[in-house]
């Protein structure tokens, strides 16, 4: 895991801005290349939004598994196997929008 994206994950936790590089963290979410990655929920306490928003990259799983593990969810990582975008070893589409919430680990991944 980099360096950038374990700060960045931080940040997002605490609240904090922080900026390096094509990541941004601000009161709106996770950026990466302009792209909203990751936020948390408008309406519901204790859950996150994330979206690679069509971007399967290496640099976006990075970012993503760095946060998933700084709220605690560890069971959750992002891989790309045959090509394909994964988590919790399911398929998933890169386009979609998935919901964590960060309290309760019986409901760690849900697609809405």
């Amino acid at each position: 895991m980099k360096k950038i994206s374990e700060l960045a994950a931080k940040a997002f936790v605490q609240g904090r801005r922080f900026t390096s590089g094509n990541t941004k963290v601000n009161s709106e979410g996770l950026f990466l290349h302009g792209n909203k990655i990751a936020w948390k929920h408008p309406d519901v306490k204790d859950w996150v939004v994330i979206s690679f928003c069509g971007w399967p990259t290496a640099t976006t799983k990075d970012r993503l598994n760095a946060l998933t593990q700084e709220l605690g969810i560890k069971h959750t990582v992002f891989h790309t196997k045959n090509y394909v975008l994964h988590a919790e070893g399911l398929p998933i589409n890169p386009s979609d929008e998935y919901y964590f919430n960060t309290k309760d680990n019986k409901k760690r991944f849900m697609d809405i």
